[in-house]
């Protein structure tokens, strides 16, 4: 079943927010914060 624009801009968004956070927490880790 084809996605509606508006769902696949929220899946994108909500996964492109979940990248940046998992880079800033490895960063944190890595600097042993």
């Amino acid at each position: 079943m084809p996605m509606s624009s508006r769902e696949w801009f929220d899946i994108k968004t909500i996964g492109s927010y979940l990248g940046k956070n998992h880079n800033l927490m490895l960063n944190l880790n890595l600097q042993g914060i």
